[in-house]
C-alpha cells in the first residue's frame, strides 16, 4: 500500500516542488500569464477530452454531480455555524470553507489515484464546485453575484460541451480530439507547478488560526462527503473521489477573492499555505485507506 500511495503522491509533489524551487531560486514564473493559460485552455481541454472518452455512464456522472452539490451546501451550512461560534467573519472566511482546490489539485489527484474513472468523477465535482462557488463564495466575499463571469467560464463550457457530446452519442473526429488532448496534457503539470510557485510567494501569518482552520475544514469535508456519497449510493471510487475533493486544501481563488475585496488577505494567504502543506500529510493518510485504481 505504501508503494501505491507514493506512486500517486510523488508525481504531484514533484511538480509542486519544481514550481516552488523555480520561484525560490529567483527565476521568473508569471502566474498572471500561466493562470489564464491553465484555466482557459489546458483544464477545459482536459475536462472535455476526459468526459468524451469516459467509460462511466452519464447517469453516474449526474449522480456524482448531485452528491457534490449536496456536500457543498452542507459544507457551507456547517462552516457558517462553526465560524459564527468561533466569532469569525463570514465574509472573510466562509469562501475558504467551501472553495477547495478541486481544479488545480483535485483533478490531478483523481487521475493519479483512480485513473480515468477517477478523473471523470473529479471533473464532475470540479464543475459543480466551480458553479457553486462562482455564485456562493463570490457573493459572500463581494456582497453580490456575477452570473456573467461563471456562465462564460471556459471550464464550465467544456463540461457542458462534453456532456452534450455524450448525450448525443457522437464521436468527435480525431483531427479535433487529438489537439484537444494535446493541450489538456499540459494541465496537470502546469497547474501543480502553479500551486508550488504560489506557496513560495506566500507569507504565513496567524499560524494557530490557519492550522486550526485547515484541520477543521478537512474534518468537516470528510464528514459531509461520506454522508452525501453514501446517501446517493456512489460506488467505491466515486465515494473516494468525493472524500478527497471535499478534503482538498483551500483554493488559491479564495485568496484572490480576499485580496480583491479587502477581506484580510494575509490571513487567508496563511490558511491557503498551511492547508496546502498539511495536504502532504492528510492526502496520503486518506489514500492509504482507499481503494486505488
Amino acid at each position: 500500500m505504501s508503494n501505491v500511495v507514493l506512486s500517486i503522491l510523488l508525481p504531484l509533489l514533484a511538480a509542486m516542488a519544481v514550481g516552488y524551487a523555480w520561484v525560490r531560486t529567483g527565476r521568473p514564473f508569471d502566474n498572471t500569464t500561466l493562470a489564464p493559460l491553465a484555466a482557459d485552455l489546458a483544464l477545459p481541454c482536459l475536462i472535455f477530452s476526459t468526459l468524451v472518452a469516459a467509460q462511466l455512464p452519464v447517469e453516474t456522472l449526474a449522480q456524482m454531480a448531485l452528491a457534490s452539490f449536496v456536500a457543498l451546501c452542507a459544507f457551507a451550512a456547517i462552516g457558517a455555524l462553526l465560524l459564527r461560534m468561533a466569532g469569525l467573519e463570514l465574509r472573510t472566511y466562509l469562501p475558504s470553507v467551501t472553495w477547495g482546490n478541486a481544479g488545480y489539485l483535485g483533478i490531478p489527484l483523481g487521475l493519479y489515484a483512480f485513473g480515468q474513472p477517477g478523473l471523470a468523477y473529479a471533473a464532475a465535482f470540479s464543475a459543480v464546485s466551480l458553479v457553486f462557488n462562482s455564485v456562493f463564495a463570490s457573493t459572500i466575499a463581494a456582497g453580490r453575484a456575477s452570473l456573467r463571469a461563471f456562465i462564460r467560464n471556459p471550464i464550465l463550457l467544456a463540461v457542458f460541451a462534453g456532456v452534450a457530446v455524450r448525450l448525443a452519442e457522437v464521436e468527435p473526429p480525431r483531427w479535433l480530439l487529438e489537439p484537444v488532448r494535446l493541450f489538456g496534457a499540459m494541465a496537470v503539470p502546469l497547474t501543480l507547478m502553479m500551486v508550488g510557485a504560489s506557496l513560495a510567494r506566500l507569507r504565513i501569518t496567524a499560524l494557530p488560526l490557519a492550522l486550526g482552520f485547515s484541520v477543521a475544514r478537512s474534518a468537516v469535508g470528510i464528514g459531509v462527503a461520506l454522508a452525501a456519497g453514501m446517501a446517493f449510493g456512489l460506488p467505491d471510487i466515486g465515494l473516494a473521489v468525493l472524500v478527497l475533493q471535499c478534503a482538498t486544501p483551500v483554493a488559491m481563488l479564495s485568496y484572490v477573492l480576499a485580496q480583491r475585496h479587502g477581506n484580510e488577505p494575509e490571513r487567508i494567504a496563511a490558511i491557503v499555505a498551511v492547508s496546502t502543506w498539511a495536504g502532504v500529510i492528510t492526502i496520503p493518510a486518506m489514500l492509504a485507506f482507499m481503494p486505488t485504481g
